[in-house]
C-alpha cells in the first residue's frame, strides 16, 4: 500500500511540475442517423422475423388512421435497424402502404418535430 501511495505522489508530482490541470469533460455518444436502403450484404436468420412483422403490418393496418406502433428492441449490435430495413423494403409491404416514409428517432423523440421533419 505504501508502494502504490509513493508513485501516486509522483504522478501527482509530476503533474504539477508540468502545469496540468483536471478538467472534466462531458462526452456525448455519436448518434448516427438511419435511412431505408438496407446496407447489409445479407442477412442471415432474420426471415422469420422479416415474415411476422410484415404479416402483423399487412393483415392488422388497414387505413392510415390505424397505423401502429411495431417496436423493435434490444441491446445494440442486434441488427435491429436491419431488420427494420428489410420490412420497409418487403415487396409485400411496397404494395400494401403508399406512400411509406422512413424516420430516424433518436431518444430525445419529440412527435411533432418528427412530423415536420417529413
Amino acid at each position: 500500500m505504501k508502494e502504490m501511495m509513493e508513485k501516486l505522489d509522483a504522478i501527482a508530482k509530476e503533474r504539477m511540475d508540468f502545469h496540468l490541470q483536471e478538467k472534466l469533460i462531458e462526452r456525448q455518444a455519436a448518434r448516427r442517423e438511419t435511412g431505408s436502403i438496407l446496407t447489409e450484404p445479407q442477412v442471415y436468420r432474420r426471415d422469420k422475423e422479416e415474415d411476422e412483422i410484415v404479416k402483423i403490418l399487412i393483415n392488422y393496418v388497414s387505413d392510415a388512421q390505424q397505423l401502429p406502433v411495431l417496436p423493435i428492441v434490444g441491446m445494440g449490435g442486434l441488427r435491429k435497424t436491419t431488420l427494420a430495413q428489410m420490412v420497409f423494403n418487403d415487396q409485400r409491404v411496397i404494395q400494401h402502404f403508399d406512400p411509406k416514409i422512413w424516420v430516424c428517432v433518436s431518444d430525445n423523440f419529440e412527435e411533432k418535430r418528427l412530423i415536420k421533419a417529413c
